[in-house]
């Protein structure tokens, strides 16, 4: 526990910085260039989130699992496989400025988006993976506020949606190069610079079992978009995107929870270690719970300061959606038996079964209900992905999940959110984020004590 609390206050400010500054970022451009404009911006970091682990083959993710064992031939297999994906991408760049000459600029920023991705995403794991978390914060702090001042100055000289895919980049790029200069970079890429193809094969066998997973997640989670595109025009992508940027504050806070004890859950799985995930489960659901239930109060204002009154509807899909976030947080706990490289459990059922709840709805409900379908969508997808994950992990670490510590929290939680579309005020909305912490304030106190406790050792006070 002691160890996953230090990870996690390690990873704390910087992802914070990261993803405050981006929210920032991205309601800026919203305001400025209206749902419309904001809807194709939306569109094209969806596209990025498709390709950036598909060129990569996720081998920044792979890498996790397979440093431990042999950190040169790990490194070196990444490096190599990042740079074939970054060549594949300037290949397409060429392909679409022949065939589309008139979008040849965004084509051009948005390959250099993918590329810097791929990029800071190696990185920054590789400071993770060498427990450097100093170095981790600074990066990212860094990353953010290169980020947001390059969006604020594009933005002010007029480069409308290029600039969001340049902002984003300049962060990567310096964010990568300050990685390269504090772990001496020109001697650490001469030391990696012996490739082993049956290190790369070894990785690539991981890689086959994450990457058709997040094609498939990112079909459940981002072709709405396209759908909405399709259906209803890119002004509706845009409203729609305004709610799940506001909901999606939800997916930071589990992402960087899971990150926190991402690598150490790796051993305790090659270990068989059952026990490290039955208390890594229980604080993990308290603390996203406890937080979707007070998002859900803050919902209103929160949204209309981010994004003003002309995204006044996607209020609606935001209260819809964080539910939904919620089953997507549990899917990502229990995916973490697909980093195992003795173990044979696939991601396609779960994933292909919830691709295909998301689109069938989609397709069936948005020309009758509209946005708010792709929202209902979404929740139904992450439901079905979240049980048969469960079997999944079940069959693989046994029974360590506490049911009521999840149901109870779960069922106020989706209460509170059909009040709030309802049109319930942030007062009666309260009552279930009180009803959560009082059922979970033992809970809550013994997690705070470890905290407290952590924060204690590390700044080395008694």
């Amino acid at each position: 526990m002691r160890a996953a609390v230090t990870s996690l206050l390690s990873h704390a400010l910087g992802q914070v910085a990261y993803r405050v500054s981006g929210l920032v970022l991205i309601a800026m451009y919203a305001s400025a260039l209206g749902p419309e404009k904001f809807g194709r911006i939306e569109q094209l970091l969806a596209l990025s989130l498709l390709l950036v682990p598909v060129l990569s083959m996720q081998a920044y993710e792979a890498f996790l699992t397979s440093y431990s064992k042999d950190a040169v031939q790990a490194t070196s297999s990444a490096v190599t496989i990042i740079l074939a994906g970054s060549g594949i991408a300037a290949v397409l760049c060429v392909l679409v400025v022949c065939l589309f000459p008139a979008d040849r600029l965004v084509s051009i920023y948005f390959t250099i988006l993918v590329v810097s991705t791929m990029a800071w995403q190696f990185f920054r794991n590789t400071l993770r993976v060498k427990q450097a978390w100093g170095e981790l914060v600074k990066c990212e702090v860094i990353q953010a506020m290169a980020s947001l001042a390059t969006g604020c100055l594009l933005l002010k000289a007029g480069f409308g949606i290029s600039g969001a895919l340049l902002a984003i980049a300049a962060g990567n790029i310096i964010a990568s190069v300050l990685v390269l200069v504090s772990t001496s970079g020109p001697r650490m890429i001469l030391r990696y610079a012996s490739v082993s193809e049956s290190s790369i094969r070894k990785m690539l066998a991981i890689s086959g079992r994450l990457v058709p997973n997040v094609v498939l997640w990112w079909g459940i989670e981002l072709s709405d978009r396209l759908l909405l595109a399709h259906f209803l025009g890119d002004a509706a992508v845009g409203l729609y995107s305004a709610g799940v940027r506001v909901a999606s504050m939800l997916m930071a806070l589990s992402l960087l929870l899971y990150q926190a004890w991402q690598i150490r859950a790796i051993h305790a799985l090659n270990e068989n270690s059952s026990d490290f995930f039955k208390v890594t489960f229980k604080w993990y659901v308290l603390a996203i719970s406890v937080c979707a239930s007070m998002l859900i109060v803050a919902l209103a204002p929160l949204s209309r300061l981010l994004f003003g009154e002309q995204y006044s509807n996607s209020l609606l899909y935001s209260s819809v959606l964080i539910p939904a976030f919620l089953l997507a947080a549990i899917c990502y706990f229990f995916g973490i038996i697909y980093y195992s490289a003795d173990r044979k459990q696939s991601a396609l059922k779960a994933s292909l079964s919830g691709l295909v709840v998301s689109v069938g709805i989609n397709i069936i409900f948005i020309p009758i209900l509209g946005i708010i379908a792709a929202a209902w969508a979404t929740f139904f997808a992450y439901l079905v992905m979240a049980s048969i994950r469960y079997f999944e992990i079940k069959s693989t670490l046994g029974k360590f999940i506490r049911w009521s510590g999840l149901v109870l929290p779960f069922g106020i939680i989706t209460l509170q959110s059909i009040a709030f579309y309802m049109g319930a005020k942030p007062p009666v909305l309260a009552i279930g984020a009180a009803v959560i912490i009082i059922a979970s304030h033992k809970d809550i106190i013994m997690m705070l004590g470890s905290l407290k406790d952590t924060i204690s050792r590390t700044s080395g006070h008694p």
